[in-house]
């Protein structure tokens, strides 16, 4: 009797090398920041500023930024969840662009995702109420999610444009990659449902994906090496090229306006003393400080790049 062998699906299982390392890279920073923040329950919004992506200081004086907010994560939540999609949609990225390949798809396009947060996250900095009163958020983007968005993009271009012989069987299954629809839909959809979502760094990241995968397609199936290591540099050099050519000189002046804004409020609510506790007897009461101006204020919030699934 002749029975029919089941026909494998390309759908890798487990994650490559590539996937693996960004995991763990991910996990240690976190770690890191559990230690600096000394508490298991998570960093609180000062550990998360003094690394994460802040606009004006990204866009200014210190573009690493955009390298460290990548990796860290606001809560265990925040965290689990990205890791979550990142071993979903990993795999599949390393099995169409090889292990490099995926890992220059995801660094750059979470440079630009993170860019593009940045320019949003200063957009989005005033606050202007009904008293015409101004206050100044201090949006700190973390986490991964716009440079996953960026590895489903480059999949997304990958399947509708590449149609050479060597077309990895992966591309042929509509089942596969269109399983990354509800990744992607979901996660647009709480952007716009939680304001704390990084939609910005989504969109970009899924945008930026695209553009990385259509080019890094024109090199991945060349017999040479060489052309295949260009492509993988050719994928940090759209990542670096905007950053490195961003001079905000229309802005100069109101980012450096917004950063002195926040410090001296700043500087102003460390100063004033501590009501929690009465004074001791011996202690004379001090003359508090001049308030801020009542047209200026600085509030803090972060702003996840959640990977929703």
């Amino acid at each position: 009797m002749q029975t029919d062998t089941p026909i494998a699906s390309p759908t890798p299982r487990m994650p490559g090398a590539a996937t693996w390392a960004l995991i763990a890279l991910i996990l240690l920073t976190f770690v890191i920041q559990l230690l600096h923040a000394g508490s298991v329950a998570g960093p609180d919004i000062d550990a998360l500023s003094k690394a994460g992506n802040v606009g004006y200081l990204t866009l200014t004086s210190e573009p690493w930024r955009l390298v460290t907010g990548m990796f860290m994560h606001g809560d265990w939540m925040h965290l689990l969840m990205n890791l979550a999609v990142l071993a979903y949609v990993g795999p599949l990225a390393e099995a169409v662009f090889g292990g490099r390949g995926s890992l220059a798809v995801f660094l750059a396009g979470g440079l630009l995702a993170g860019l593009a947060s940045a320019i949003g996250g200063v957009a989005m900095a005033e606050q202007v109420n009904i008293l015409g009163q101004v206050r100044y958020n201090l949006i700190v983007g973390v986490g991964a999610s716009g440079a996953v968005m960026a590895l489903c993009g480059a999949l997304f271009a990958a399947y509708m444009l590449d149609e050479s012989d060597q077309r990895h069987e992966l591309l042929q299954d509509k089942a596969a990659i269109s399983g990354l629809l509800p990744t992607v839909g979901l996660t647009l959809a709480f952007g716009f449902i939680r304001p704390s979502n990084d939609q910005v760094a989504h969109i970009g990241g899924l945008v930026a994906g695209a553009i990385l995968g259509g080019c890094l397609l024109q090199t991945m199936h060349s017999p040479k090496r060489l052309v295949r290591a260009l492509g993988h540099v050719g994928c940090a050099m759209l990542a670096i090229l905007p950053i490195a050519l961003w001079v905000p000189d229309p802005a100069a002046v109101e980012l450096k306006a917004i950063a002195e804004t926040i410090a001296e409020q700043e500087r102003l609510e460390a100063a004033m003393p501590d009501f929690s506790e009465p004074p001791r007897s011996e202690e004379r009461a001090q003359p508090l400080l001049p308030e801020a101006p009542a047209t200026q204020g600085v509030g803090k919030m972060w702003s996840s790049q959640a990977g929703e699934f």
